[in-house]
């Protein structure tokens, strides 16, 4: 068995020479939550100029629109990416698809989690918000706010639901 050698490659430009097509996690790739890691800018921006086709993933519950946005804010260059898909976009257009075929009724009671506030993950779609637990027909978890609240703030939020179980 012979030993295989790692090959170092500096900068994105020896693998754009191989692929056509690459897919990019957000965070912890392309950013830190806080600012974009070094060179993550101009490589994603160069992969559009050389003509790749670039697809953006996160497992954000937040909708794709809401990701771009925070990019185009960290100083990604629009348009340096062809597709962004995030769970929370996944998730709505899911939602969506069974609104339309009915398999969602109008009204249904909906306890969001999410995280300041954002509701992109269901604008658009035929849910009552609530805030208790107690009349949740449908619980949405699309992120958290550990900082804020312990696990037993969710636990109490979430048991009466979980009691009825459907």
């Amino acid at each position: 068995m012979s030993a295989k050698t790692i090959e170092r490659l500096d900068g994105i430009g020896p693998l754009a020479e191989r692929y056509d097509v690459f897919l990019l996690d957000q965070f912890g790739v392309l950013h830190d939550g806080t600012r974009p890691y070094p060179g993550a800018v101009a490589a994603l921006s160069a992969l559009k100029r050389a003509g790749k086709t670039v697809v953006l993933v996160s497992n954000s519950g937040r909708r794709a629109r809401p990701n771009e946005s925070r990019l185009m804010k960290l100083g990604f260059e629009a348009g340096s990416w062809d597709h962004f898909v995030s769970s929370g976009e996944v998730a709505w257009r899911s939602f969506r698809q069974m609104a339309i075929s009915g398999k969602l009724r109008p009204g249904t009671k909906c306890l969001l989690i999410s995280r300041e506030a954002d509701r992109s993950a269901i604008e658009g779609l035929p849910f009552v918000l609530t805030g208790s637990g107690d009349e949740a027909e449908l619980v949405l978890i699309a992120a958290s706010e550990g900082d804020r609240f312990d696990l037993d703030h969710y636990r109490r939020l979430f048991a009466p639901a979980a009691e009825r179980r459907g």
